[in-house]
């Protein structure tokens, strides 16, 4: 046996601390490979995890994420621990579509999805942020812009994008922001603005696509009965700080409203595919080019993109690739509707 002065010890990822023996604290040190040639093939992958303590079926997961997907090329899916799903993309014209049109809902519970990135292990990977699209209301008319946008959205967490109109404008009943959360912490409920030394606003959020959320803590991933945040008598409390009104109503496909219903009712019922009362049951996604638009809708990105046209050359030229773009758009909407179809009627049997 070792000595103890020669003993290192290492915890290891099934939670042991082991007392290392000398063989064993010699290390093996590699030599280059082809890192390069895998790090570019991880570029068209994403890992995922469902945020839940909750058990569920891993092998629906799976399937039921890849029909609603409808991908125009195959996906390939691994497990790479409890919970932790690698899906590998064939183009990253798919990859980049299904994160654009997430967040994705699994019966109700969050879907994180990132690339992976540098040398972290599976059992060092931590996914913790999702991309929401964030609804800013009670601006003022002349505030309501994509700088101001950005600068709520980065205070949220990470702005990706603001939804803007035909001319840059973001006039409407709301500012629209695209914007990664770190979803471990709660949900912002109204921000305080301040543009000059007299010109003072209170904004309130709205969260589309929001799933399962706690009522007594603000955050996603589980309900009242489950939160480990709050005490006994919060949870029993009849007023809770959070509510159904974070939720906002979204259009999904060609005009197809889904009002978000009660969560917190029907937890324990038979798990569902489809969207029934709008409360994300099963899988939720945008299954098609958005056009959800305050007014008109551009969207730095590329999503739902239309401009004015014009008369020269590269104004043809690029409207043609924007007819090209929203067919090859209409294509894949059409699959991802037939897919969720396909989904929904799986598991009705």
């Amino acid at each position: 046996m070792a000595k103890k002065e020669d003993v290192e010890e290492v915890v290891c990822s099934f939670d042991k601390v082991l007392s290392l023996t000398n063989k064993e604290q010699d290390g093996l040190h590699i030599e280059s490979d082809d890192t390069t040639t895998m790090n570019e093939r991880l570029h068209l992958c994403l890992v995922g995890t469902v945020l839940t303590d909750q058990g569920f079926n891993g092998e629906a997961f799976k399937q039921t994420m890849l029909r609603a997907w409808g991908t125009m090329r195959e996906v390939g899916v691994k497990d790479l621990r409890d919970n932790l799903f690698l899906f590998t993309f064939t183009t990253m014209r798919d990859k980049e579509m299904v994160i654009r049109r997430g967040p994705w809902n699994f019966d109700k519970q969050l879907v994180l999805l990132e690339t992976p990135y540098g040398n972290r292990a599976p059992n060092r990977m931590v996914l913790q942020n999702a991309d929401f699209w964030v609804q800013a209301h009670n601006l003022p008319l002349n505030r309501m812009t994509v700088t101001t946008g950005r600068q709520i959205g980065n205070r949220l967490g990470q702005c990706i994008d603001v939804m803007e109109g035909a001319y840059g404008e973001c006039l409407g009943k709301y500012l629209h922001i695209r914007v990664r959360l770190d979803v471990t912490k709660p949900l912002r409920r109204v921000m305080k603005l301040q543009f000059d030394h007299s010109l003072k606003a209170v904004i309130e959020f709205k969260y589309e696509r929001l799933p399962d959320f706690c009522y007594a803590c603000g955050r996603i991933g589980h309900v009242v009965k489950e939160c480990k945040f709050v005490g006994a008598m919060e949870k029993e409390a009849k007023e809770k700080p959070y509510g159904s009104w974070l939720h906002s109503k979204f259009e999904v496909g060609r005009g197809r409203t889904i009002n978000p219903g009660k969560q917190e009712e029907g937890r324990n019922s038979q798990r569902s595919f489809g969207n029934t009362e709008g409360d994300c049951s099963g899988v939720c996604g945008d299954k098609g080019p958005r056009d959800s638009s305050p007014k008109g809708g551009v969207v730095k990105g590329g999503i739902n993109s239309q401009s004015v046209k014009g008369n020269s050359l590269a104004d043809k030229l690029a409207e043609a690739a924007r007819r090209r773009k929203a067919e090859e758009d209409e294509i894949q909407r059409a699959l991802g509707e037939a897919a969720w179809e396909t989904a929904q009627a799986v598991a009705a049997d």
